[in-house]
């Protein structure tokens, strides 16, 4: 069933771990008006039975002295004085970001509170019905110049498309645009890195998935957007097919993105050494994500330490002529900036051995939180018992088809890693987990089905 649409404050406020969220139902948006627009008369509060002052101020005066209070303060303590504060908190005017998923919530009010909004920065839409993301769109276009990250994930089915006056629209009306993400919303990508320059000061661009991506729109996406500091690309293609990128127009793409790009996720199907040579001479990246970099060898992994000194989180997936000595000489080289490395994911490097393992945990143990060992094939459960001992601070462990997980290695994350929130699995024992389970209650344990397909992982704790 879908979700209900999430209102939320502003920006500083969103991303804190003590958000408060308001919940529009079902029932709410088809048979209630909006909580601001209802009890037009003010209600009389009460303190200690004798009426405020305060509490009985109109309820426009009251969202203009609440717009001078912090988003914390709001959501944390005006928002349960009273019904009549609560009312006057929940006001549009007051928000800075929204987010719609799936497709509970009827096109006309997401566009009447998108109406509402003056101080919207920040729209998500996830998974929300095509006709109604066009409408939403062109709401913005309207009324949200002021928005500055707009977010359509997985809203279009594959045979729909949004409209190129809409792209258009919207590019030209919200003027301060920092990121655009249509991951899994079709989109004529040519028509979209077209009406970029009007967007100069466009900081993060993602187009995950999208069928009509071409090469020469990514140029064109760079040239366009001189200060572009995130890229994430990963087409749509058929298995087998050809690459979406030459290695000509890779090495114009990223030598053009050098002197701004810090994060960058691609698919690296078919690029060959002078392209990744192009990429690793990003030397500003700090996120640097690759999938089916097959390519890449032995001696430009070791050059990465010089090539990219500020690299905080790596992702190599599919590297598969990485051996244990390229991945153990690149991590003990002396003042290496792998050794400050906080997230580290290598899927799919078969050749990597226990021994390039355990130097990776004495390197990097005192930083790394998230470690990706899904198909190494080659790494035993010793090996992972040492990076578990290493690593003080891990959050989150990947091994799914690895080796099969048993008890004993229950007992061992227990004993070593007791600190962990996530672990992912292919092949377990059911006892093992459930064991697991009972020792460390918080942990979420997820399992990956097959290591040929793509599909969500299944949480069952």
């Amino acid at each position: 069933m879908d979700s209900p649409a999430v209102l939320a404050f502003r920006p500083c406020f969103i991303g804190s771990d003590h958000r408060q969220r308001l919940d529009v139902s079902d029932k709410r948006a088809k048979n209630e008006c909006p909580p601001w627009k209802c009890a037009e008369k003010p209600i009389r509060a009460r303190c200690g039975g004798r009426p405020t002052g305060f509490h009985n101020l109109p309820r426009e005066v009251l969202v203009r002295i609440f717009s001078y209070f912090p988003e914390e303060e709001i959501a944390g303590v005006l928002m349960h004085v009273c019904q009549h504060w609560r009312l006057a908190a929940t006001h549009p005017s007051l928000w800075c970001r929204l987010r719609f998923q799936g497709a509970s919530l009827p096109a006309r009010d997401i566009c009447r509170l998108l109406h509402h909004s003056a101080c919207l920065t920040s729209l998500q839409l996830v998974a929300v019905p095509g006709p109604s993301v066009v409408r939403a769109l062109r709401q913005v276009c309207r009324c949200n110049p002021l928005l500055q990250h707009i977010t359509v994930k997985r809203c279009m089915r594959e045979d729909e498309c949004i409209p190129d006056s809409v792209l258009k629209n919207l590019v030209v009306s919200c003027r301060e645009l920092l990121s655009i993400n249509f991951k899994g919303t079709q989109i004529r990508t040519r028509r979209l890195v077209s009406e970029l320059v009007y967007a100069p000061q466009l900081r993060s661009l993602k187009l995950s998935l999208q069928a009509s991506s071409r090469p020469r729109d990514l140029l064109l996406a760079a040239l366009n957007c001189r200060d572009l500091s995130e890229l994430v690309v990963s087409p749509c293609r058929a298995r087998g097919g050809p690459p979406p990128l030459a290695d000509t127009d890779a090495c114009l793409l990223f030598h053009a993105l050098r002197p701004s790009l810090a994060a960058l996720s691609f698919d690296a199907h078919g690029l060959c050494e002078p392209a990744l040579q192009a990429i690793l001479s990003c030397s500003l990246l700090r996120s640097l994500k690759l999938t089916n970099c097959v390519q890449l060898s032995g001696a430009l992994f070791r050059s990465l330490p010089r090539r990219l000194p500020g690299l905080a989180r790596l992702r190599l997936a599919n590297a598969c002529q990485l051996t244990s000595e390229d991945v153990a000489g690149a991590f003990a080289e002396p003042g290496s900036p792998l050794r400050r490395l906080s997230y580290l994911d290598l899927a799919g490097c078969w050749r990597l051995r226990d021994e390039g393992l355990l130097v990776v945990a004495e390197a990097a143990g005192g930083t790394l939180m998230h470690v990706g060992l899904e198909r190494c094939k080659s790494v035993t459960r010793a090996g992972v018992a040492g990076l578990l001992g290493a690593c003080r601070h891990l959050r989150h462990l990947n091994v799914a088809h690895a080796f099969e997980f048993r008890c004993e290695d229950a007992r061992a994350v227990h004993r070593l890693a007791p600190g962990l929130e996530r672990l992912v699995l292919g092949q377990y024992e059911p006892a093992a987990a459930t064991e697991l389970g009972q020792l460390l209650p918080g942990l979420r344990i997820a399992v990956k089905v097959s290591e040929f397909s793509k599909e969500k992982y299944d949480f069952f704790l």
